[in-house]
């Protein structure tokens, strides 16, 4: 009967590891750390790293699957380096050289990149990014404390281009919502 329940037990932990779709993670430490983290999906890359070398905490989730989801809420009582890179992108279909009754360019465009550099004195930093190829793309960033950040980004669809560039020094309070794509119809 033992030997049963041990198998049960060993096969249910193998395969919740292999058919795992969540990873998430939280580090409480008062000496150095450093956390990376990245994806490639259909269309889509995400990347995060993240140090930090005095008393800190570090709670992170990353979401695969369908729709890639990553969460970060840091907190340092000393320095804090961030490096967060996000992209959607798909290419427009070509002209059909053979068959004359399909429409000409009939996929959009879509391309858009996201990233955050940072080097924290002290604070709080905390981001969602939810980069989707085929709906909406959604990146809130908030950071509280002090150091200097810099954040890109870029959307480029058909013929409408958006930039914006964050540059901020000293003591701050920063929170910023990105989202980038529509659905038809909304």
């Amino acid at each position: 009967m033992n030997q049963y329940v041990v198998f049960l037990f060993c096969s249910l932990f193998v395969f919740g590891f292999v058919c795992a779709d969540t990873v998430s993670s939280s580090i409480v430490c008062s000496g150095a750390s450093w956390v990376s983290s990245s994806v490639l999906g259909k269309s889509t890359s995400l990347t995060q790293d993240l140090f930090t070398t005095d008393p800190a905490t570090i709670f992170r989730e990353l979401v695969t699957g369908e729709r890639i989801q990553a969460k970060v809420v840091a907190q340092s009582a000393g320095p804090m380096g961030i490096d967060e890179y996000s992209s959607v992108r798909e290419q427009t279909s070509k002209d059909p050289w053979l068959c004359i009754f399909d429409n000409e360019g009939n996929q959009t465009k879509r391309s858009h990149e996201t990233y955050v550099l940072g080097l924290m004195q002290q604070g709080e930093y905390s981001s969602v990014r939810i980069p989707a190829p085929e709906d909406i793309s959604r990146y809130l960033m908030e950071i509280n404390g002090s150091g200097i950040i810099l954040t890109r980004s870029f959307s480029g669809d058909s013929n409408q281009t958006l930039t914006h560039a964050s540059d901020v020094a000293g003591i701050m309070n920063i929170t910023e919502l990105m989202q980038f794509g529509e659905k038809d119809g909304d």
